[in-house]
């Protein structure tokens, strides 16, 4: 009788078991069953073509948009699970760059700046790229230079994105010839040239109409020589008028040329300095 018993409970127990073991599986083939389903980014292997008689190549592989089970049995790949984001790159760069590290403050201001896996905060990038620029390091320059130029996160202030292009660069002061002063000049003259243009038109307008009237007054004999002398010595004073007007025009648009011409120097020597700049941190 006790051998019975003893052989019912070791039953039970077994059953126990094996009924817990089974509900253990269902649930894992459950899970399984779901994550199979889910839609992913599907690398599909190439397929081996056939060209004439005896030649046979692979094709590229093949990106599709398919469920992870579809994918494993065609002996696709995909992205399980990717641990890589903007938010963890700033928490890796951000301990660095709070220690000194110029690279790793570069890299936070980007992410900053560009808005990378938070809102764009100009003003910290601003604050992470001077942190690294005060060190040397160019590309940080640069990113402050154009923060700078386009009064992103700091005051708009061109002479000071000029002169972080140039550290960035690596020119001497001594190149930057064209300076705040020179520059106001070159704006003063643009607007001073216009209004002499207008006012070189109206006086040549006048004098046509002056020797109209005086080509009239040749041709009408009872207007007399007195008429005639004074349209001629009006002519003659206008003249001299636009004379002076023309020789200063062409001062201001000498002026203004030589201006122009070292602007343009100067912008140039800036992109070939950002240039050299970009390509020396990219290499």
């Amino acid at each position: 009788m006790r051998a019975v018993i003893l052989g019912l409970a070791a039953f039970l127990v077994a059953v126990s078991l094996i009924t817990a073991d089974a509900e253990k599986i269902e649930q894992t083939v459950h899970a399984g069953a779901a994550e199979d389903f889910l839609v992913v980014d599907c690398l599909l292997p190439g397929t081996v073509r056939r060209l004439g008689r005896r030649q046979t190549y692979v094709t590229p592989r093949r990106a599709v948009r398919t469920t992870a089970l579809d994918c494993r049995i065609r002996g696709g790949e995909y992205t399980e699970s990717d641990q890589a984001s903007y938010a963890t790159a700033l928490q890796t760069w951000l301990g660095q760059a709070k220690a000194g590290d110029p690279e790793a403050q570069y890299y936070v201001a980007q992410i900053y700046e560009q808005g990378l896996g938070l809102a764009a905060d100009y003003s910290t990038a601003a604050h992470w790229y001077r942190q690294a620029a005060e060190q040397g390091y160019s590309p940080a320059q640069i990113g402050l230079g154009y923060l700078y130029e386009k009064g992103l996160g700091v005051e708009q202030d061109s002479a000071a994105a000029l002169d972080w292009y140039r550290r960035s660069s690596g020119l001497p002061d001594e190149l930057i010839v064209l300076e705040g002063a020179d520059y106001e000049e070159l704006l003063r003259l643009q607007d001073d040239l216009a209004g002499r243009d207008e006012e070189l038109e109206r006086l040549k307008r006048e004098l046509r109409v002056l020797q109209q009237q005086l080509d009239e007054a040749r041709r009408d004999e009872q207007e007399g020589s007195r008429r005639q002398e004074q349209l001629e010595n009006q002519v003659e004073a206008l003249e001299s008028t636009l004379e002076t007007e023309t020789l200063a025009v062409s001062r201001t648009r000498t002026r203004l040329s030589e201006l122009e011409q070292e602007l343009a120097a100067v912008q140039m020597a800036e992109q070939e300095a950002s240039l050299m700049a970009v390509e020396e941190a990219v290499s």
